[in-house]
């Protein structure tokens, strides 16, 4: 890139920007002496996709282009509200940034921002781009949208998240749990009805550890806790469930959003089986964590002044379930192998060179969960590259009877669990 170098920022320049407002007036001219002003013509290139750098960009004059890895396209101007946060902050880089205008910015080294502020980058990755929408988006036209986004990005940076269950199912995965003793492989079955407290495990199981060394399965979690501290977790968690009372749209939701994760966990142990490169139960964990977002921008939802009704709220879902799960499979600490599956599985026309991958298995499970479930305006099977690379082209009508047979199930076992009784311990 071919920016130049400027002036210095001033005090009140970086005041604008919410994690250096609250510096003190002498940190700010401090700090303000050790920056530059760049400026970029249009078409230049601020930020490559998938860019790993260690610095943060900050908008100050003009206008962005941030460009997905699935072509879609978001405009930030610098009077815009998301332009007081960084620009593209996630690493590795969701977007490609590029200037539609001539534009100025800041690209500050995040080795001098830790000198001066809190700024973490584990704990600072605020799925900032939710803000990051086009003009006429709901996220920039709608005060109530504006606020859930607020609302979630604040309890984050305060690691106060809330990731709901759905109250019912987590009571009685609870009493399986409870039941199950010391029986590893009954608690394990117990909490795969549960994608909530599935990644709350992994995240008491994982925490600490390098990325190397974290769990890839609810088994290996349980081990490593005891399952005399899995039994405490989920007993905490499920009390906070029953105290919860939600909308009936909320809840209806949050059932079919626990439905779908069900069908797509069952879904992706099939197809991983078709291959000896892949582990059957590390896909069907992925599958049952593939969204695990939306109960959490759902939650948020609720906490609105004025109630959101089903479009809105389904196009909230749909514009930011893939950062809200990033978000969370940063923040849960789950292992590389079954985070990268969570974050390459939201464009269903994904195409990538070398073989299949877990990825690949996530977007065909979720495509065969939708079929016969209501209008639906993806992509054929037969047109996504993954469904190719798995080689499904010349699957039996069998394997796709099959395929139908494990989500029903699935659906049909959890159902009897929540008909009856956890058996005595």
């Amino acid at each position: 890139m071919s920016a130049t170098e400027l002036a210095h920022p001033t005090p009140e320049t970086l005041k604008r920007f919410q994690c250096l407002k609250l510096l003190s007036h002498s940190d700010r001219q401090a700090l303000a002496e050790r920056l530059e002003i760049y400026n970029a013509r249009p078409g230049e290139q601020l930020l490559d996709l998938g860019a790993t750098d260690d610095n943060t960009l900050y908008l100050l004059e003009g206008r962005l282009e941030l460009r997905a890895e699935d072509n879609h396209v978001r405009l930030i101007g610098a009077n815009d509200k998301a332009a007081r946060r960084p620009i593209s902050r996630l690493r590795p880089s969701l977007y490609r940034v590029t200037a539609k205008t001539p534009v100025k910015f800041l690209r500050i080294d995040n080795s001098l921002l830790n000198e001066y502020t809190q700024f973490e980058p584990s704990s600072s990755i605020l799925v900032e781009e939710s803000y990051l929408m086009d003009d006429g988006s709901f996220l920039t036209s709608s005060d109530s949208t504006e606020q859930l986004t607020s609302l979630l990005l604040t309890d984050f940076e305060q690691a106060h998240l809330m990731l709901p269950s759905l109250p019912g199912v987590a009571t009685r995965v609870g009493e399986y749990v409870l039941a199950a003793g010391h029986n590893i492989e009954n608690i394990a079955r117990a909490l795969m009805l549960d994608p909530v407290l599935t990644a709350k495990i992994l995240k008491a199981a994982n925490l600490d550890l390098p990325d190397a060394q974290r769990a890839t399965s609810l088994k290996e979690a349980i081990s490593r806790l005891g399952v005399e501290t899995v039994a405490s977790v989920v007993v905490k968690c499920t009390f906070r469930e029953t105290l919860r009372k939600a909308p009936s749209l909320i809840s209806n939701m949050m059932r079919a959003w626990w439905e779908r994760s069900l069908r797509i966990s069952a879904i992706a142990y099939v197809l991983a089986r078709l291959s000896e490169r892949f582990d059957p139960n590390l896909a069907a964990l992925a599958g049952l964590l593939h969204q695990l977002g939306e109960p959490a921008l759902l939650h948020y939802a609720q906490g609105l002044e004025e109630p959101l009704d089903e479009r809105l709220l389904k196009e909230i879902l749909k514009s930011n379930l893939a950062e809200v799960t990033h978000l969370l499979a940063t923040d849960y600490k789950l292992a590389s192998e079954l985070r990268e599956a969570l974050e390459q599985a939201f464009n269903p026309l994904r195409d990538h060179a070398g073989p299949a991958d877990y990825a690949d298995i996530l977007l065909v499970a979720e495509r065969h969960s939708v079929i016969g479930q209501g209008p639906d305006s993806g992509p054929a099977l037969d047109q996504m590259p993954a469904f190719r690379k798995l080689g499904l082209g010349s699957a039996s009508p069998q394997f796709s009877l099959k395929v139908v047979q494990a989500a029903r199930q699935a659906m049909e076992q959890a159902g009897a669990m929540l008909r009856h009784p956890a058996p005595a311990a």
